[in-house]
């Protein structure tokens, strides 16, 4: 028993596919499982000084560094602040690090251990109010791109937030 029209079907599937073939037109993409492309690598830093990027120990250290070392040219007040909003805020711990390394102490430029250095920028975290962490703030460079510099927010309550909350903007009072 013959069916005409599934030959017919069959004919009016395949003729306009060999046309399109023919004609050079692109058939239409064929979809690709979402594990074949594997995602971009993520780029910027990975984490931020607001969540913790050093530790308590670490930013003693630097406290008592930035006395022997720091104080003969600085007070804290320079790094605390509008100042260190400033001249580090955006910027990733490496931006700040490397900044200290290589300008100071200002006789002696990058004399100083990696190590050091980090303890110094571990003390400058704690007196802008960051969180400390277990772990010490790292000397790779790769490590130190990966911490952006946050400034730390007031908590919810606090007098600092409450104060804000009142009076509006501290530039339009």
């Amino acid at each position: 028993m013959r069916r005409p029209g599934l030959l017919a079907l069959v004919a009016g599937l395949v003729v306009p596919a060999c046309a399109i073939a023919q004609a050079g037109a692109t058939p239409p993409p064929v979809p690709v499982a979402a594990s074949v492309t594997p995602p971009p690598p993520a780029t910027g830093p990975a984490f931020s000084t607001a969540t913790g990027a050093y530790s308590a120990a670490q930013a003693a250290r630097g406290e008592a560094l930035f006395g022997k070392v720091c104080e003969s040219c600085h007070v804290a007040a320079d790094f605390e602040g509008d100042a260190f909003v400033s001249k580090f805020v955006g910027g990733t711990a490496f931006d700040m690090f490397e900044t200290i390394r290589t300008e100071m102490p200002q006789d002696n430029p990058a004399s100083l251990p990696r190590t050091q250095y980090a303890e110094v920028v571990a003390y400058i975290f704690r007196l802008n109010g960051l969180p400390a962490r277990a772990a010490d703030l790292p000397v790779a460079t790769d490590s130190l791109k990966a911490i952006m510099v946050e400034a730390a927010k007031p908590p919810p309550g606090s007098i600092h937030h409450q104060s804000r909350l009142r009076h509006g903007p501290t530039h339009l009072r």
